[in-house]
């Protein structure tokens, strides 16, 4: 049977915003780091918006006036990405202008009528149609163009200096964003060197890491969104990379941590009585025709029996000097045969169930001690989710 793990320790303690992507100022890198509901950090809104990544795959915009090239990089706002595509255009095309419009999609002028051959140019299959969101579709007879989709970002970095090397077990993230946001297209990376910022898309980073995990697909539920990556190796400098060519005006980071995460050897919990996902919402009635709704988060009884007393110090102990005011990470089917660590049990299935939290302790930790030939200790927590 797995056994429970707790991640307590964050081993990713200081972020790096020079080599991560902007942020707005209301929204800064620095929340990550922060265990308070809805902080978050998140790219600018229009006209600013986010960064923009060019891989060396999806450089060229072919005119009938002539085809251009961008360089591959990530441009870490879209003015800096605007001014890119504005001056490779300006080359053959008469006092092009390159912007977001107001509603968050990319709009393409110049001073006379010009084609833009998405579909039949040279370099149809590696243009940058898809990362200024217009369809594989030539454009024709117009001296304006604007793209068929929102793009206000397609990539989100975040940097960490862990102070020296370091191994998680586990790295746990939560994201958030609008309808259209997507969240399946997530990496963790690890590097004995700090690269720039602006050789931070998603190609160059897989290619230089020493260290690369993928976090794992969301949940169904929307409860609880929480994703896990699973790193082997060691590293200095960890990043989040988040690819999200999507429609979604708002992509924001919520948590990003790293665990060496504590288990027992032999033990595991007992009992999970009591969980529940928890509703504080008043129920509907003849009293109440409307009640409110609230937002639902996970209760986690556990008790463990005659865990060694080590064990006992180096997980329940450890958990209890965290206090109350700040979270960790609880994965109820962590290691051993069958559990999250060896692959065979899904993160997001594991999340939908309750078993996989970013909770705190309600109650307890609070053991009764047995000696027993050896020492031996029992005891009971309550760990709640922190939405």
């Amino acid at each position: 049977m797995p056994r429970i793990g707790l991640g307590v320790d964050n081993l990713l303690t200081s972020v790096l915003v020079g080599n991560s992507t902007p942020c707005h100022a209301e929204t800064p890198l620095s929340n990550v780091l922060i265990d308070v509901p809805g902080l978050v950090a998140a790219h600018p809104g229009i006209p600013d918006g986010g960064a923009f990544a060019v891989e060396a795959t999806e450089t060229w915009i072919d005119t009938d006036a002539g085809n251009v090239q961008v360089t591959a990089r990530l441009y870490t706002s879209a003015a800096a990405f605007a001014a890119a595509v504005q001056s490779a255009l300006s080359t053959v095309l008469s006092s092009p202008a390159v912007y977001l419009d107001p509603s968050g999609r990319w709009r393409i002028e110049a001073a006379s009528t010009f084609q833009l051959l998405w579909s039949s140019g040279a370099h149809a299959g590696s243009n940058l149609a898809d990362v200024l969101g217009f369809a594989a579709t030539d454009l024709t007879g117009a001296t304006a163009y604007t793209g068929a989709e929102v793009r206000m970002a397609t990539e989100t970095v975040v940097c960490f200096d862990a102070g020296a090397s370091v191994s998680p077990d586990a790295v746990a993230v939560i994201l958030d964003g609008d309808d259209d946001a997507t969240f399946s297209d997530v990496r963790i990376y690890g590097f004995s060197f700090l690269p720039a910022l602006h050789q931070s898309t998603r190609a160059k980073l897989a290619a230089g890491a020493a260290v690369s995990a993928t976090v794992s697909a969301r949940g169904a539920e929307e409860e609880n969104t929480i994703q896990l990556a699973r790193p082997s190796g060691s590293a200095r400098y960890w990043f989040l990379s988040w690819v999200h060519r999507d429609e979604g005006q708002r992509h924001e980071v919520g948590i990003v941590r790293g665990y060496a995460m504590l288990s027992s050897s032999t033990r595991t919990v007992r009992a999970l009585a009591g969980h529940a996902l928890v509703d504080a919402g008043d129920s509907i009635g003849i009293s109440n025709y409307h009640p409110a709704p609230v937002e639902r988060w996970w209760r986690l009884p556990l008790r463990w029996d005659l865990w060694e007393i080590a064990d006992v110090r180096a997980v329940w102990h450890t958990l209890a000097r965290l206090g109350r005011d700040r979270a960790c990470l609880v994965c109820l089917r962590w290691a051993g045969s069958g559990g999250v660590l060896d692959g065979t049990l899904a993160a997001g299935d594991e999340a939908d169930r309750g078993y996989l939290l970013w909770a705190s302790c309600a109650e307890g930790p609070a053991d009764a001690y047995s000696g027993q030939g050896s020492d031996y200790a029992s005891g009971d927590v309550v760990l709640e989710q922190v939405p």
